[in-house]
């Protein structure tokens, strides 16, 4: 991994080792929670397991505005302690379908 590059990992266990000087912001999503939000985007309720290509280039505008909108989400919790079901639900939603 480098800077500019991120990851997306496919269900499954993972273990990361990072240097003193990394910094990442990171997400994660219950994989039966994104099957059923891509069924509903698709129209097409027989999806199988989910697999990703895991390298992504921070670049790209479908990954910055994906990273603005998780962002903003981190600000969100950070901010409204306790933050309302309503809109924790809310902004998964959002998350998910921009992902």
């Amino acid at each position: 991994m480098s800077k500019g590059h991120g990851i997306i990992l496919s269900p499954g266990g993972v273990t990361f080792h990072f240097g003193p000087q990394f910094e990442h912001l990171s997400t994660g999503v219950q994989p039966a929670a994104l099957i059923g939000k891509l069924a509903a985007i698709v129209c097409d309720l027989r999806l199988g397991p989910l697999r990703f290509d895991p390298a992504i280039v921070a670049s790209a505008p479908q990954s910055k505005s994906l990273e603005r909108l998780i962002r903003v989400i981190a600000a969100e919790v950070e901010l409204s302690s306790p933050m309302p079901l309503i809109m924790q639900s809310e902004l998964q939603q959002a998350m998910m379908t921009s992902f």
